[in-house]
């Protein structure tokens, strides 16, 4: 925790740092004298003037790096500095921590952070969306189920074996350029192996799904719309059939414990979004979750005394009849897409490839204030002056003649450069420019950051 405090100090005062010296006077700053910052971060600006540099005076015009402005080099400014300002005000303290102060997420986006603590036992998972609370579960990767049969996968199980696909993915890759086009044995064997790999790790993304996440898998599942009445009636019956296995001595007391407990609807969303062919252990995950939730809320459950099994069961029945009644009736969100999160520890994991986020958008970003700064942007290229939610926009305005293409920049996919090389080249009649068969210098690439809308 205090490591992960550390990096997020420091790249905030870096970020200070950067924007600072986006719009600044290079005759006027002194390489040989340092930056100075206060103790939160806030950069210092030179006490005393420079002498003024002579660089420039032997260089050529055109080794002058580009000037990139955002339309208005004015508003371009203003938008800069309304970023600064919002990192030095994120100060680490309590009321820091709340989200009240960023701007609201646009409806059909879902951000979703998965982190892994340090001894890599528990997995940490949030999910924001826009007009409900956040969602936060805190996983155990091992032992949350007390059958000694259930499956188990450690983390380091899991990386073990990601690794080992990795491994011969490459060995096979580097080992096509000696398969010859006539030999269909050599060929078929190729493809053989690469299916046998597609499989291994198929099955892996599989048990990291089951094993780690279990019922909570459907806090990645893609949101639909769902009438009010029919989630009142499917939390009703919820409520009702954990209201009777509260069975005890003292069940007139625990009952008007639990009327005082009710399930989130970000929850319900997540309980209702599991599928009909959905493991008993996915179900009792459900089971012992919102027992807990009734012990947190001062509800206590003799674990002893609860037929979990039969809970499963009528839990099972109450989402199909959940189901039933909806069918034709929910409607999928939109043009939805999902920003995940990831910590350094789970960025190897193809966490896009997981059963229950197949087949949806996905970006990845390295936090959260990177896409409330990209929210900015595309309202400051907007030049929007509306208010409040109205200046939620979920994408930003890209010029389609201002991009570069790089292909088979290691020069190994000989096959795929062939079939897209044409294309490449015609698309420099649109305005595009690239690089094919070989991998772009630091340089050409800080260039085409910099100076494209759009890199492909």
């Amino acid at each position: 925790m205090l490591s992960d405090m550390s990096t997020s100090i420091t790249l905030r005062r870096e970020m200070l740092e950067a924007i600072k010296h986006k719009f600044i006077d290079g005759i006027n700053v002194s390489d040989l004298q340092l930056p100075r910052i206060t103790l939160n971060g806030t950069p210092i600006p030179p006490t005393e003037p420079p002498k003024a540099s002579r660089r420039g005076l032997f260089l050529d015009p055109e080794d002058e790096p580009e000037t990139i402005t955002l339309g208005d080099i004015a508003s371009c400014k203003t938008y800069w500095k309304s970023v600064a300002a919002r990192y030095q005000s994120n100060v680490f303290d309590e009321a820091g921590q709340t989200t009240v102060a960023r701007p609201p997420l646009p409806r059909n986006w879902s951000a979703i952070n998965i982190s892994v603590t340090e001894d890599k036992s528990m997995l940490f998972v949030s999910r924001q969306r826009a007009g409900r609370d956040p969602l936060v579960f805190c996983l155990p990767l091992r032992g949350r189920r007390e059958d000694e049969e259930d499956e188990r996968l450690t983390f380091a199980d899991a990386m073990d074996e990601l690794k080992e696909i990795m491994r011969l993915n490459d060995e096979g890759t580097r080992g096509a350029a000696g398969v010859k086009k006539n030999d269909r044995a050599a060929r078929a064997a190729w493809w053989a192996a690469r299916g046998a790999l597609d499989q291994r790790l198929q099955e892996l993304l599989g048990n990291i799904e089951f094993c780690w996440f279990g019922a909570f898998k459907t806090v990645l599942s893609a949101p639909v719309q769902t009438r009010p009445e029919d989630m009142n009636a499917l939390r009703a019956r919820i409520d009702t059939l954990f209201a009777s296995s509260l069975v005890s001595r003292a069940r007139d007391r625990r009952t008007q414990h639990h009327e005082r407990v009710r399930l989130d609807d970000a929850l319900l969303e997540c309980f209702a979004a599991l599928p009909a062919n959905c493991r008993d252990e996915e179900l009792e995950d459900l089971v012992y979750f919102v027992l807990d939730l009734y012990q947190f809320h001062g509800v206590p459950v003799a674990m002893a005394e609860v037929d979990v099994d039969q809970v499963v069961v009528d839990l099972r029945s109450a989402l199909e009849e959940h189901r039933a009644r909806t069918q034709g009736r929910t409607v999928p969100v939109r043009d939805h897409h999902t920003f995940l999160v990831l910590d350094k520890n789970v960025q190897g994991i193809p966490w896009e490839s997981l059963p229950v986020l197949r087949g949806q958008s996905i970006s990845r970003i390295p936090n959260m204030d990177f896409l409330i700064d990209r929210i900015d942007l595309a309202r400051q290229r907007r030049g929007s002056g509306l208010r409040g939610d109205d200046r939620v926009v979920d994408r930003i305005d890209v010029d389609v003649k201002k991009a570069y293409y790089v292909l088979n920049p290691s020069g190994d996919l000989r096959n795929t450069q062939d079939r897209f090389a044409d294309w490449a080249k015609g698309m420099r009649r649109a305005g595009w420019d690239g690089i094919i068969g070989k991998a772009p210098s630091e340089q050409q690439l800080v260039d085409a950051l910099t100076r494209n809308d759009l890199v492909v």
